[in-house]
């Protein structure tokens, strides 16, 4: 600038000149409007050499977030984070265990109030995701998820959904191996009340499975990994269909497992006025005083329980 004003003095003291404008100066309006074509990996960047002034105002801006998926690995110690937004390609952080930078973008993203999930995916509930639950649970935040998945076996440890947002839920898909009362709570919790579909995934024996607390659910599947007892299942059937809350559900069995005995649920669901002729699979059972009913589908793999006019 000076040059060009034909000033040439290399002696000139810079400390003179007007200062200039930082980040920080420009209007909160501005500085959103630009936030709004950053990807997730420059925002971050950009929390690392920001104040916390100018922090605070990047962790209010909408993430655009739709998914997240949450994967550890046990052989590795790490678990990796796999984020998808609307206006980049995905987004993938991984957490050590002194991860603590990694840890606090990933925070700063899930406490965000503008969070708006469509899938909130957990491949293994390990201690690093129950530390973030932890944190979330102490905020007092609750993530706004319309469908979450917590689909490992091997996942260890107590399951919880109290850092979910109960009306913002359409679908939960959960694993259970190692505690038929932890699933009953789940099933009662709030965060399972007025769902499109629960999903429960489960290695019980059927000897012990808590068919009971299934009674006032309106929608849901199950999906049986351990050896299937067709007389305990007609039961479970019979029983709901004597509920009033039953809207439909499947049971299903596992990939790869033994299929249903078809012929044995047909002897056990053989009553006369149920059957339809030229359908040996499908029964409709009359509901009292109603002109609705329970229709009945079994195959080798499903069985559909739904309710109908």
């Amino acid at each position: 600038m000076r040059f060009s004003q034909g000033k040439y003095d290399l002696d000139y003291d810079r400390s003179f000149d007007p200062k200039t404008r930082s980040f920080i100066d420009l209007p909160p309006n501005v500085m959103e409007r630009i936030g709004r074509y950053l990807d997730l990996r420059n925002r971050f960047n950009l929390r690392i050499a920001a104040t916390e002034e100018i922090k605070c105002m990047i962790d209010s801006w909408d993430p655009k977030i739709t998914e997240i998926e949450y994967i550890h690995y046990l052989k590795s110690h790490y678990s990796r984070i796999l984020i998808k937004n609307k206006i980049s390609s995905p987004f993938e952080a991984r957490l050590y265990e002194y991860s603590r930078l990694e840890r606090d973008n990933l925070m700063s993203v899930l406490k965000n109030p503008k969070l708006r999930l469509d899938k909130l995916k957990i491949r293994c509930y390990d201690e690093k995701w129950r530390g973030i639950i932890e944190e979330l649970s102490e905020s007092n935040h609750k993530l706004l998820v319309k469908k979450y998945e917590m689909t490992n076996k091997s996942s260890k440890g107590s399951i919880t959904l109290d850092f979910l947002e109960p009306s913002a839920l359409e679908e939960v898909n959960l694993y259970f191996s190692d505690s038929a009362e932890k699933m009953t709570e789940i099933v009662k919790s709030e965060q399972c009340q007025g769902l499109k579909m629960l999903t429960i995934k489960n290695s019980f024996p059927m000897t012990v499975f808590p068919f009971e607390s299934f009674y006032n659910c309106p929608r849901f599947t199950l999906v049986f990994y351990s050896k299937i007892c067709e007389e305990r299942l007609v039961e479970f059937i019979k029983n709901l269909m004597n509920t009033a809350h039953l809207e439909i559900c499947h049971l299903k069995i596992a990939p790869n497992k033994k299929k249903f005995e078809t012929q044995r649920i047909g002897q056990l669901l053989n009553r006369e006025d149920t059957i339809i002729r030229h359908r040996p699979n499908l029964r409709r059972y009359p509901i009292e005083k109603s002109r609705e009913f329970y229709e009945i589908e079994f195959g080798e793999t499903s069985i559909r329980v739904e309710r109908k006019k």
